[in-house]
């Protein structure tokens, strides 16, 4: 019986079906006999590596059960629902909000225009007019991360 690792499983899927041949159990010393009903599971890890292992069902359930009794429920925080939380803006609000990220995007291509036609001057005049827009995001709900990196 291989032991058990501990590298994380990414991209891996599980299917059951029935053994074609004598196989070793991942989990437990017995056995797997050809037409016995078995989980394969297959994916690879986080460091890149392939791998494959079949089980019998039923110490594929006792597996199941034990790592849902190592890693407990724990209910999600934050917001009730879906998505992300809204600002509570009215629909003015929203629009205003929504032009400015439009107009601030736009802004950014005005910006990469100059650096590649090398107009520093008119540079300068870009970035204090995305400063202006950032003060009037701060009363339409905050502005966002991705404009302060």
């Amino acid at each position: 019986m291989p032991e058990p690792t501990k590298q994380t499983y990414i991209n891996s899927g599980a299917w059951s079906g029935w053994a074609k041949r004598n196989r070793d159990c991942r989990e437990c010393p017995e056995p797997i006999l050809k037409g016995q009903e078995v989980i394969r599971v297959s994916g690879k890890t986080t460091t890149g590596r392939w791998f494959r292992s079949i089980w019998h069902f039923d110490c594929w359930v006792v597996q199941a059960h034990r790592y849902n009794d190592e890693h407990p429920y724990v209910a999600a925080t934050g917001h009730p629902g879906k998505g992300r939380p809204s600002f509570n803006l009215t629909p003015e609000q929203q629009l205003r909000r929504r032009a400015l990220i439009t107009r601030f995007s736009r802004l950014g291509d005005k910006k990469r225009a100059a650096i590649d036609l090398g107009l520093m001057s008119k540079l300068d005049y870009l970035q204090h007019e995305g400063q202006e827009i950032m003060k009037s995001m701060k009363e339409l709900g905050g502005v966002p991360k991705s404009w302060l990196g």
